[in-house]
């Protein structure tokens, strides 16, 4: 038992120090040499890590929609208050002075209401539409400058590029940029036709 608690708390160590390399940047093949350990271990504890932060994000975001839609409740109550008393007939105090003193007058004035209460009303359903997916999809179409077509500029990676692409992430991206002095020629992606240091 004390056997599996070790190992338990070892892949749990591994996965954690794995999680940390990849944010970094590294491709597999790096963070397993800095681990000790295969490939295909570091590609499977990652692969959990990101199962468990995608499962975070989720709950997360559930528990950030739902606080949302409780200040946006009380947003609206508040303005629902404001609209009835809005409605509700004002006095108007008239002090007048006079040979024996002053004449104090009071008079009552209906109202319809004011209108930026039912706006702030409006503005939260929306909110709160907008939150829940409950809108219509929206056409969104991109253009290029001056509303012209979008002007696209093939670039040619190697399979060397490539590979550091699929391993490194962003990283890979930064090490694979095409520099002046490289060859830009595209082959085939076959294990065989990689280096012997990038070959899997």
């Amino acid at each position: 038992m004390a056997s599996e608690s070790r190992k338990r708390l070892a892949k749990a160590d591994r996965s954690l120090k794995a999680a940390e390399l990849h944010l970094q940047g590294l491709p597999h093949r790096a963070i397993a040499k800095r681990l000790g350990v295969g490939v295909a271990t570091v590609h499977r504890d990652l692969k959990a890590v990101h199962a468990r932060w995608q499962d975070i994000a989720v709950q997360s975001r559930d528990a950030w929609v739902s606080k949302e839609l409780a200040r946006l409740t009380l947003v609206e109550r508040a303005a629902w208050k404001a609209w009835r008393a809005s409605q509700k007939d004002r006095e108007v105090i008239t002090v007048k002075k006079t040979d024996e003193g002053t004449e104090r007058t009071v008079r009552r004035e209906g109202q319809a209401g004011d209108p930026a209460f039912l706006r702030r009303v409006l503005d939260c359903i929306a909110r709160r539409c907008e939150l829940l997916g409950l809108n219509a999809p929206t056409r969104q179409e991109h253009t290029g400058p001056n509303g012209g077509p979008i002007p696209l500029a093939a670039v040619q990676l190697t399979d060397e590029q490539l590979y550091a692409i699929a391993q490194g992430g962003s990283q890979g991206v930064i090490e694979a940029a095409p520099r002046e002095d490289e060859s830009t020629a595209v082959y085939p992606l076959h294990e065989s036709t990689l280096p012997g240091e990038l070959a899997p």
